[in-house]
């Protein structure tokens, strides 16, 4: 009885434990399974990495030499079509500089402007910034300009423009006037006559000749009369200097400015040192008479003044 009893309780016990813990073998089983199932994904993802890294190296090794891929900055030799020089598309004239002007095209050409006796410095300003009008509000006593068939002629003061850079240019257009010869819709210049000292206030047109002159003042006291050939170009200007103070009959061995001969040497065309001006009014537009070139009686001088005549061709 007591074996029978303990028979049966090992029977009892051995189907509780076989209950409770499943077989160890379809454990086993099961984890081998999960076990080859992800390392199947894990082979999957693999092989699909490195079919995509063979793609993009293969676009790599395949692409032309002008298209290699970026460097990052600091890394790997750059492209010389990269690099910043005066013959790429980055030009020196397109460079910025101190000067707001300094990348428009030059007035004249280094060529045309050493024909003319032109400083480089002026040919090289933009045509907007060197052909400047004064105002015929604050000068309405005489012509600035004429059109005429070779073209426009035009009296200009660049130094006076609102677009002249003085900071970039310092001194470079002071006390300086020019009479120029323009295409009629003032985009070139097509002669250039330069007057530093003595700026021209007006200009007159005839048959043979483009006259221009000026009145000495304060500021600038020499006078000038000028004469462009209109068939060769040739330029003639005599200069009237205004007396010193302190010198009033010229007796001193030292002048200053034009008053010095010295001083219109090397000038474009044919200049000449005349006497002391006489009492006429040179800011005004002369008359050309079958006597001469004729300058009104300065009406401020005392007396009423007296009249200048001058030759149509020497300005003697």
């Amino acid at each position: 009885m007591t074996r029978t009893l303990d028979d049966l309780r090992g029977a009892l016990h051995a189907e509780a434990d076989a209950a409770a813990y499943p077989d160890v073998d379809v454990l086993v089983s099961g984890a081998r399974r999960r076990v080859a199932e992800t390392r199947r994904r894990r082979l999957a993802v693999l092989g699909a990495f490195t079919a995509a890294v063979m793609v993009v190296g293969g676009v790599a090794m395949t692409r032309p030499a002008h298209q290699a891929l970026p460097q990052p900055a600091g890394q790997g030799a750059s492209s010389p079509a990269t690099i910043p020089t005066a013959s790429s598309a980055t030009s020196l004239a397109t460079i910025p500089t101190a000067s707001p002007t300094a990348s428009l095209p030059a007035s004249q050409s280094a060529a045309d402007a050493r024909a003319y006796g032109i400083e480089s410095a002026v040919a090289a300003l933009p045509i907007g910034v060197r052909v400047f009008q004064p105002d015929p509000a604050v000068w309405p006593v005489a012509t600035t300009q004429a059109s005429t068939p070779e073209g426009l002629w035009v009296v200009s003061r660049a130094e006076r423009s609102p677009d002249f850079d003085y900071n970039a240019h310092s001194g470079l257009l002071t006390e300086y006037g020019e009479l120029l010869l323009l295409t009629p819709d003032r985009s070139r210049i097509l002669r250039a006559y330069p007057f530093r000292g003595v700026p021209p206030q007006w200009l007159l047109v005839t048959q043979d000749a483009i006259y221009c002159g000026r009145q000495g003042d304060g500021g600038l006291p020499n006078s000038m009369v000028c004469r462009v050939d209109r068939s060769t170009g040739a330029l003639t200007v005599v200069v009237f200097p205004t007396p010193d103070v302190n010198d009033p009959t010229g007796t001193l061995t030292v002048a200053e400015g034009l008053s010095a001969p010295q001083a219109l040497a090397g000038r474009p065309g044919s200049w000449r040192l005349a006497g002391f001006l006489p009492s006429a009014d040179l800011q005004h537009v002369p008359q050309l008479t079958a006597g001469g070139l004729v300058f009104a009686p300065d009406p401020n001088q005392a007396g009423g003044g007296k009249a200048l005549r001058l030759d149509p061709v020497t300005l003697k």
